[in-house]
């Protein structure tokens, strides 16, 4: 056997009965369905398998030997699709475990890419790139993560390059500078020194910027530069105190003020407060420091003057301005504040919203209203700001937990949607309609609203899908049904009655139809049993006549068997057919198993029998007086004909029905009462042929009172 044959094995072929072929094929054809699904990961084929587990489990049964193949080959096919949604689970979850970790990398970079300096970070950039190399490996569909990564790297590389050269480039300056320091130093000429430490300075705090901070060669190499401007500044300073240590060394600091003051002349707007506080700091150091040698004495005085002077207009100036945009500032950051405060009770959170963020971004660009001022109004504004914001804060929790408890309302009925298929059919559908309206009346659930919808539709799409196919197939069953029913009537009424039976249980096990459909197939099965009644009824007529005839002597033939038996003498043949008669036959059986003896019980059931066929004589007798006969016959064919009406249409039995007091109904249970006492046999079937002949006196039309 090859594997194939192993894992799904045939149901066996040869042989196989007619009926049980449709059966077979349709099993098969659902685990092929199934058995092609295994492997997708999609909700139409989630959808279809649960669908064809429904469709098998409401297959017919088949006999054993055939349903332990189909079943073991539905469940190979079952597990495998389970199998093939538990590997499509763990491969989603490890891409998106994957694309969490490349985001966060992404992240890193760009977090990397906005520092102001890039060369200290390139143990990190490379920890980045071997980190993405390492997470994408064997995962597909990246390429938009990819080219983000790699342009990414690409513009850091090209600006840590571009740094490097910066640095190569201060690197060797500051060698250049270097070489000169050393050649000052070596020259002793403090004069020179002097002249060009500003320019030395300046190149070197250039250069000193674009180093890397984390290189060792790089903070040597400045820490000589530092130490030979300390050595020369030294010597400098021993040069003035060798000349005219303290004029000199007055000199030069008031030569550094100056300096100092002409820089600050041209102090931006923003930095006039700093530059007033350096003016007074630097007044105040000039009067503090000595006289200057005398040839410098008309070289400073004016210079100071010039560029103090000029200063203090400037910051008279701004100071003056200042408080007069203060001035201003205040006014509007106490409309500002009116405008907040006008606001903060409303509750249009969308539009107030925003007019309070216009107002905020208005507050940033007017300016500074002075220290006091400023902080008092800030508390104000604030204040007003919060409690708007806080409102519609809260308001915003409140309906997030609203929208959540409507969201998890939702999913229990998109979870009882999906579940409909294992309810039975007609509670199913009441509570399709039920989930329908709960759901339209549970509210909206925000951005979950779109995603729950879909859910919910395509479940309750899903099972009036299946509904569809089951009510179809409910209809072409009931279509074959009635043409077999139409056709019993050519087949014996034993056999007619039986499959009448078995045609019955299954039309009451099939699917429901809606209303007006059921009613016309209903209609249709009472119209072919009332024909298949016809045929049946005449041969129950004559069968039941046959029988009333035979009673008699059935009776006088068991009577014998039992008067010998209690002799003691020798059973007689019974020559005559007790079939008809099961009591009696029942008897005469129990006689000669007895070995021609009568058996234990025996005496007292024929005097019960006695007793019961008596009792239902006079009820009949009773019945003559104010009757002339029954039409036995046509209660016969009326009870059957409601008896096969009821199996497939509802109630008509019990209108029909007669009352068991009537000569039709009394005969038929004094055929099967069985042998009364012999002694009193002949009294009572003298009663009983009497009666018979009244009855059959009532003309032909009561020709079939005799039938059961």
């Amino acid at each position: 056997m090859s594997e194939s044959q192993t894992q799904h094995p045939e149901p066996p072929g040869v042989g196989v009965p007619e009926r049980l072929r449709p059966l077979l094929h349709e099993r098969e054809r659902i685990c092929a369905e199934l058995e092609s699904l295994a492997g997708k990961d999609d909700e139409v084929s989630r959808t279809r398998a649960a669908g064809l587990g429904a469709d098998y489990r409401r297959c017919e049964p088949l006999p054993p030997e055939y349903a332990e193949i189909m079943d073991r080959r539905f469940a190979a096919a079952e597990a495998a699709f389970a199998e093939g949604l538990t590997v499509a689970a763990e491969r989603r979850e490890k891409r998106e475990q994957v694309l969490e970790t490349l985001h966060s990398l992404l992240t890193e970079q760009a977090r990397l890419s906005a520092s102001p300096r890039l060369l200290p970070h390139r143990r990190e950039f490379e920890r980045l790139r071997k980190n993405w190399r390492v997470a994408a490996t064997g995962v597909d569909d990246l390429d938009l993560l990819e080219k983000a990564f790699a342009d990414s790297s690409a513009a850091i590389a090209a600006r840590m390059e571009s740094e490097a050269a910066a640095a190569v480039s201060a690197r060797e300056a500051l060698a250049g500078l270097r070489g000169e320091l050393e050649a000052a130093r070596a020259a002793d000429r403090p004069e020179e020194f002097k002249e060009k430490r500003e320019g030395w300075e300046a190149a070197r705090d250039a250069a000193a910027a674009a180093l890397d901070p984390d290189s060792p060669e790089d903070k040597a190499l400045l820490g000589s530069i530092r130490e030979l401007f300390k050595e020369l500044n030294d010597r400098l300073v021993l040069y003035y105190q060798t000349l005219d240590l303290a004029r000199w060394e007055s000199y030069t600091l008031k030569l550094d003020l100056c300096r100092e003051l002409e820089q600050l002349r041209d102090t931006p707007e923003e930095k006039l407060p700093a530059a007033a506080v350096r003016l007074r700091e630097i007044r105040k150091r000039w009067q503090e420091l000595g006289a200057v040698p005398r040839e410098k004495q008309n070289e400073l005085g004016p210079r100071y003057y010039e560029y103090t002077t000029a200063l203090q207009h400037r910051i008279d100036d701004f100071f003056k301005a200042q408080r007069a945009a203060h001035a201003a500032a205040a006014e509007k950051k106490t409309a500002l504040c009116e405008a907040a405060e006008a606001l903060r009770e409303s509750t249009r959170w969308n539009e107030t919203s925003e007019q309070l963020k216009a107002l905020q971004a208005e507050w940033k660009t007017i300016g500074h209203a002075g220290r006091e001022a400023d902080g008092a109004l800030y508390a104000r504004f604030r204040a007003a700001c919060d409690v708007f914001f806080n409102a519609r804060a809260q308001y915003w929790a409140e309906k997030q937990q609203l929208q959540n408890e409507v969201g998890a309302r939702k999913r229990e009925l998109c979870a009882a949607a999906e579940a409909l298929s294992t309810l039975p059919v007609q509670e199913a559908v009441r509570r399709a309609k039920q989930l329908r309206a709960d759901f339209q009346v549970a509210g909206r659930a925000g951005k979950q609203e779109q995603s729950l919808n879909a859910r919910f539709n395509s479940a309750m799409e899903a099972f009036f899908n299946s509904r569809h196919e089951a009510v179809q197939s409910a209809k072409n069953r009931r279509e074959e049904i009635l043409r077999e029913l139409e056709s019993l009537a050519a087949m014996p009424p034993v056999q007619a009655e039986q499959r009448m039976g078995e045609l019955r249980t299954e039309w009451r096990s099939l699917e429901p139809l809606p209303r007006e459909q059921d009613a016309r197939y209903e209609a249709r099965a009472r119209a072919a049993a009332a024909e298949l009644e016809k045929a049946l009824a005449a041969v129950r007529r004559r069968q039941q006549r046959e029988r009333a005839d035979w009673l008699i002597p059935a009776m006088r033939a068991a009577a014998e068997v039992v008067t010998a038996a209690r002799r003691g003498e020798p059973l007689p043949e019974v020559t005559l057919d007790l079939t008809p008669f099961p009591r009696l036959a029942a008897l005469v059986t129990d006689v000669v198993a007895a070995g021609g003896r009568c058996p234990d019980g025996m005496d007292k059931a024929l005097s019960r029998n006695a007793r019961e066929f008596g009792s239902l004589l006079e009820e009949w007798e009773k019945t003559t007086g104010s009757r002339r006969g029954t039409d036995a016959a046509q209660d016969l064919a009326a009870d059957l004909a409601a008896a096969i009406a009821g199996n497939f249409g509802g109630s008509a039995m019990a209108a029909v029905r007669k009352k068991e007091t009537e000569p039709a109904a009394l005969l038929r249970r004094l055929l099967d009462v069985g042998l009364p006492e012999p002694e009193q046999l002949g009294d009572l079937l003298s009663r009983y042929a009497s009666l018979r002949a009244t009855m059959n006196g009532a003309g032909s039309r009561d020709d079939g009172a005799l039938q059961g």
